[in-house]
């Protein structure tokens, strides 16, 4: 919803800004779906990359594959638990995907 609202704002500044005058938009909605594209893809490269190479070290290490189901299952509930909660927290308030320096 917010997407296709800044998204009509945008055309309509385009279409009805003059000529000689710049106009732009700001603000941290603006800033959250210019960055979400590029958030979601690092994420996705970083969790596809390095959570696997974490568990073969562990694997490695632990030389016992009943030990490693251990963290894996704790993994998988940290995820679970994490969005049950954050889910009803997002829905209620505006929830910032970044942190600043």
């Amino acid at each position: 919803m917010t997407t296709t609202f800044i998204d009509d704002i945008k055309s309509f500044v385009a279409d009805n800004s003059p000529a000689n005058v710049t106009v732009s938009l700001t603000g941290i909605d603006l800033f959250q779906i210019d960055t979400l594209a590029g958030v979601q893809s690092d994420l996705g490269k970083m969790d596809g990359t390095v959570l696997p190479l974490a568990l073969i070290i562990l694997a490695l290490i632990l030389g016992n594959f009943p030990l490693m189901l251990i963290p894996i299952v704790a993994i998988l509930t940290t995820i679970c638990a994490e969005f049950t909660i954050m889910y009803p927290i997002a829905l209620c308030v505006q929830v910032v995907s970044f942190t600043p320096r």
